[in-house]
This record gives structure tokens, sequence and C-alpha cells, in this order.
């Protein structure tokens, strides 16, 4: 893959994703596409187990592009997702 910035044809290191994922600290919502994803079943169990809280809905007939295939589930899931209580300082 080049990196059109700098002309560098290094691949990204995604090695230290999961410690990044289990750094974050803001309430976190996790859509996927119910008719293909780039993350299966394994990388959910582990995303969830490192932020439990985490919102996990899977959109049916979408895709990768949720919003481009399901503009009015997503919609809809921004809207539930806002109207939620939020949640007290840890």
């Amino acid at each position: 893959m080049r990196d059109w910035k700098t002309g560098d044809t290094a691949e990204p290191g995604f090695e230290d994703l999961w410690a990044k994922v289990s750094a974050i600290g803001a309430p976190t919502a996790l859509w996927q596409g119910g008719a293909w994803s780039v993350i299966d079943d394994a990388d959910v169990a582990e995303w969830m187990l490192r932020l439990p809280g985490t919102v996990h809905e899977v959109v049916d007939g979408a895709g990768h592009s949720i919003q481009g295939d399901r503009p009015l589930e997503l919609a809809a899931l921004i809207e539930e997702l806002l109207a939620r209580p939020a949640a007290a300082p840890g």
C-alpha cells in the first residue's frame, strides 16, 4: 500500500489496535453490517471483552457501508444512542 502523502509503501501496523480499543474512555457504539462485515464474531467478542459497555448492533441488509446501504436504520440507531442517559463518570 502506498501512502499518497509520503510515497511510503510500508504496510500499516495493526498490532497495537486492541490496546488502543482498551484505552477508549468514551461511550462507544459498534454497528456492524449484517450482510457482510470487515469484522467477524471473534473480533466482536474481543471488542466486548475490552469495552463491555459498548452498544453493539447488527444492521440486517447492510454491508460495511451502513450509511449507504441502510441510511434510515443508521439514523434510528444514532437517535437511539443519543436518547440514552449519560453514564455516570467513572
